[in-house]
Order: C-alpha cells, then sequence, then structure tokens
C-alpha cells in the first residue's frame, strides 16, 4: 500500500494543467491520475474518478491532444465512471464541437438531456463550447433552454449562471440584456 502522501488527491486532480505545464508534458500528470482511476488503493479518501478523467482530458486538450482527450472521455462514458457532477458525455459534446463534429456533438448531447443528466451545467459546458465556434444563435438557444429548465426545477443558481451567459452572448450579438423572471433565489 501506498503512503498516504503518495496517494492521488483530490488536489493533484485539480493542479494537473499547472503540474503538466511545469514539467512540459502531460504524460506523467495523466499517467499518474489514470493510475488512481484504475487502481483504488492509489486514491486517498477525496478523490474523485470522473473529475479526475474530465482533467486528464483538459490536461490532453489544452496540449494539443484532442483526439486523446477524446478517447478519455469515451472511455469514462463507455465505463460508467460519472457520479452526480460529473457527466463525461456532456464533455464529449463539447470537445466534438471543438472538433468540428457538430452534427455528432448534438446527438451526443441529445443523450445526456435525453438520460435525464441535463444539469445547469451541462448546459453551460456545451454552451461555451458553441460559443467559442461562432455559431452565438446556437449558444444563445442552448444557454435559454438551460435557463428554462433550470427555473422550472427551482435551480437560482443555475438560472443565474444561465441568464448570465444569456445576456454575454445577447451582448456579443448586438442585443440588449433580458431580464429574469421571478423565480427562487440562488443558494
Amino acid at each position: 500500500m501506498p503512503a498516504k502522501n503518495d496517494l492521488v488527491s483530490l488536489g493533484d486532480i485539480e493542479f494537473a494543467l499547472p503540474d503538466a505545464l511545469k514539467a512540459g508534458s502531460p504524460d506523467p500528470v495523466v499517467a499518474r491520475l489514470l493510475a488512481a482511476v484504475d487502481d483504488p488503493a492509489l486514491r486517498d479518501d477525496d478523490f474523485e474518478p470522473a473529475f479526475a478523467m474530465v482533467a486528464v482530458s483538459g490536461v490532453l486538450e489544452d496540449f494539443g491532444r484532442l483526439e486523446e482527450a477524446l478517447a478519455t472521455l469515451k472511455r469514462a462514458d463507455a465505463e460508467g465512471v460519472r457520479d452526480d457532477t460529473t457527466e463525461p458525455k456532456v464533455w464529449i459534446a463539447a470537445l466534438l464541437v471543438k472538433l468540428g463534429r457538430t452534427d455528432e456533438a448534438a446527438e451526443v448531447f441529445h443523450e445526456v438531456r435525453q438520460a435525464g443528466r441535463d444539469d445547469w451545467s451541462a448546459y453551460e459546458i456545451y454552451g461555451e463550447a458553441v460559443e467559442e465556434t461562432g455559431d452565438l444563435a446556437g449558444a444563445l438557444k442552448l444557454f435559454a433552454s438551460g435557463e428554462a429548465r433550470s427555473r422550472d426545477a427551482g435551480d437560482g443558481f443555475g438560472t443565474e449562471q444561465l441568464a448570465a451567459a444569456v445576456n454575454r452572448v445577447r451582448r456579443a450579438m448586438g442585443f440588449p440584456d433580458t431580464t429574469l423572471p421571478p423565480g427562487p433565489p440562488a443558494s
């Protein structure tokens, strides 16, 4: 059994990108995080496998290794590595958009919605990827849809987050901000 300070923790996940940049390569960080995903004996108590897989994908993406990043997310999805706050398919959809595979991305996001895994953050992640491509109308539609869903679910925080995204995109399109209808306060 590894010593307690050798176990992979939530902090290791959170500092994956700075550690990879410092090393000049994502490979040591990716290998360490994936080893902990594969072997629970290497994990500290606060280690989150789904978050680790998304972090690995993000590090690979930041180093321009998009296909490897996508493969990591697809592995997480295939192996059911997800939790209440991390759905790999949302990140798959966002990465597919960045790869220019927008039809495939839309299909994957549809699967997320059908599975009921589309909380406010799913709309934010996917919508921001669409926004980054310059498809402001598509991003606006996603953000507004997520905002309405969050409002209907009584999620004040999600509603506020997506309302901010809606207004950011509206301003970029040359339209005025919208005002939120009354709803529950953010918590």
